[in-house]
């Protein structure tokens, strides 16, 4: 009897020989994926930045809202009688910057030294609100009460002859109400004025030495489509007597030149809002290049004209003004820098000295804290760096010993399964009549043999070829949680023109209010 063996595939032959080779290689995919979750990062990266946010933290601490309280007596032009018995207060808002050690900023000339009508304008609408609410005046009626007034009255000091008298304040950070004569709120002078019609710009002194202080730029001139960022004061709210100011920026462009009077001026093509009149447009470098004026060309007359820098350094030459930046200043942009190079330690050492020398800047306050949170983060990664190794080293060896003999089992098992599989078949008849095994022919005499059909045979049961098997799922660490600190963004979020209901529109524009 011809004995055949069931066929079977030898291990390592073509396909039956794939998967125990990827079980393997995934085992050491596994280890490596280990080591490279646990290998620690780099120490001191760098935070992700842009431009405009190093710009804005650079400059943004000298930015002042700026509040001139105005009190007076409203008074017939032509008989020059009070037409109130009592003074009358009114107050003009806008935003400056710091220039100087000692105090000296930059704002708008018209917000702190209003021209003769607009101050007319501004006291009847004070006037006018008085009236209403003393129910002589009708709410409705306050528009033409002013306007029916206006041409005919003048705003005066105790006498006639005498000019109004102004208080000048100044808060740095977060203005928290309108108004405020008292700390955190700084009491000034105005130590001169631009004329509208020759720069618009003007000179405060505030009685607080070493503020926060901006650097300038040293050229004066802007291509067209120079990017840079207007900074100002603006609030949501709609009473700014008792509003909240705070700082806004925008990106902008350079869109062209204009003129003021004799002043010429540069033109961008966004604001961000009325209460930035004064503040400052800045460079890439946080260094500002113009204040925020009025454009005429505009029917609103929004804040989209700078006042270039030759007009303000003739400025603060002629009032003997020194711009260099102190030692606190100084070593605040070092600050800084040592901050978006990732070097938290020096930042954190300078920026604190910034906050104990120049406590109003809350800007170094804000980084000093983001490079504490972030020096934290990186010391507890690091201390933890070693024994997240020896664990994953130690995992790694006992996940590859576990694969290892994962695998040896496997082939053992297919072994048995061959082994059984060997069983003793009939041969396959080579002619159609031979005799089947176990049933002797018995020929018919004068004829050929007739073949004889044979019984119905068992079928023969072979053994079921060993079905494949995924291998259990194999144990995969867990993601790292460790985050990168997403990029801090320097731009706040979009403002509207919102009118200072206490001071009315100013007659220099349609609607426009000062």
């Amino acid at each position: 009897m011809t004995v055949r063996r069931v066929s079977s595939r030898t291990l390592g032959a073509g396909a039956g020989a794939s998967w125990p080779t990827g079980v393997v290689a995934y085992a050491a995919a596994v280890a490596v994926a280990l080591v490279v979750l646990v290998t620690p990062a780099p120490a001191a990266a760098a935070p992700p930045y842009t431009l405009d946010e190093r710009a804005l933290a650079i400059a943004s601490p000298s930015l002042v809202y700026v509040e001139v309280v105005y009190t007076g007596y409203l008074r017939d032009k032509q008989s020059s009688a009070p037409l109130r018995a009592s003074p009358i207060t009114f107050t003009r808002r806008c935003s400056g910057f710091v220039v100087g050690t000692g105090g000296e900023v930059i704002t708008n000339g018209l917000c702190v030294r209003p021209a003769k009508d607009t101050a007319a304008q501004n006291a009847l609408y004070s006037l006018g609100r008085i009236l209403i609410a003393e129910n002589s005046l009708e709410a409705d009626a306050l528009d033409r009460y002013v306007a029916d007034n206006l041409h005919q009255s003048v705003f005066t000091g105790l006498e006639a002859a005498a000019e109004p008298d102004h208080q000048v304040y100044g808060q740095l950070g977060v203005a928290p109400t309108g108004g405020l004569t008292e700390s955190p709120a700084i009491p000034g002078e105005v130590v001169e004025v631009l004329d509208a019609d020759a720069g618009n710009i003007a000179l405060v002194k505030l009685e607080q030495q070493n503020l926060p202080t901006v650097e300038l730029a040293s050229s004066g001139t802007l291509d067209p489509g120079a990017s840079l960022v207007v900074v100002g004061y603006a609030t949501d709210e709609v009473d700014p007597r008792t509003a909240t100011y705070s700082l806004r920026s925008r990106p902008v462009k350079v869109i062209g030149t204009g003129s003021r009077g004799s002043a010429s001026v540069y033109r961008v093509n966004e604001d961000v809002g009325i209460h930035s009149l004064g503040g400052m447009a800045i460079d890439t470098n946080g260094h500002v290049v113009g204040v925020l004026d009025n454009d005429l060309e505009l029917p609103d007359r929004a804040n989209r004209a700078l006042v270039p820098m030759n007009i303000i350094t003739a400025l603060l030459t002629e009032a003997g003004v020194d711009s260099a930046l102190g030692e606190t200043d100084q070593l605040f942009r070092s600050g800084l820098d040592a901050y978006f190079a990732g070097d938290y330690e020096t930042a954190i050492s300078q920026l604190g000295t910034v906050i104990e020398n120049a406590p109003v800047n809350s800007v170094a306050q804000t980084y000093r804290q983001n490079a504490t949170e972030l020096q934290k983060i990186e010391d507890s990664f690091s201390d933890g760096a070693g024994w997240l190794i020896w664990a994953s080293g130690a995992a790694g060896g006992a996940l590859m010993i576990g694969l290892v003999m994962l695998v040896v089992l496997i082939l053992q098992r297919r072994a048995r399964r061959r082994a059984a599989s060997a069983q003793l078949v009939s041969p396959a008849a080579t002619y159609p009549f031979s005799p089947v095994s176990g049933y002797p022919g018995q020929p018919t005499p004068g004829y050929p043999s007739a073949p004889a059909y044979p019984a119905r045979q068992p079928a023969h049961e072979y053994p079921p070829a060993p079905i494949y098997q995924p291998p259990a799922p194999v144990y995969q660490p867990p993601a790292p949680t460790y985050q990168a600190p997403t990029a801090r963004q320097g731009t706040a979020p979009d403002d509207e023109t919102w009118p200072d209901d206490e001071i009315g529109p100013d007659p220099h524009g349609p609607d426009r209010r000062h």
